[in-house]
């Protein structure tokens, strides 16, 4: 059992590797948004995204990925962040270094540091 959990735990880590190499495609994202009009469509086909619930990137980040848990869309990494390049490009417009300085902000508020 704990070598099934180590080899899906390394592959997890190696696709997330991947996807994290810093190239997002957003004209993808938006094939992978309007992929399936049952899904994503389905809420938001009149050009809302909730603006009001996603102030920063990170923000959009964890709304995709809820939106991919509750319909069960099982993206890939990768498609997750070009979907959210999407968004970010096409409706919401923040910069993306927003979701850092949002993160960071967030900590000190908290009373937490940054470890660099």
């Amino acid at each position: 059992m704990k070598k099934i959990v180590l080899i899906l735990s390394g592959l997890l880590l190696s696709a997330s590797a991947l996807a994290a190499d810093g190239v997002v495609d957003a004209d993808n994202g938006k094939r992978v948004f309007e992929a399936d009009p049952t899904k994503c469509i389905s809420c938001h086909s009149n050009g809302e995204h909730f603006k009001d619930n996603a102030k920063t990137v990170a923000d959009i980040d964890k709304w995709v990925r809820r939106c991919d848990i509750h319909f069960g869309t099982n993206w890939f990494e990768d498609d997750v962040l070009d979907v959210v390049a999407y968004l970010n490009r096409d409706y919401y417009k923040y910069p993306e270094d927003n979701a850092a300085k949002q993160d960071d902000a967030s900590q000190q508020k908290n009373g937490e540091t940054a470890e660099k």
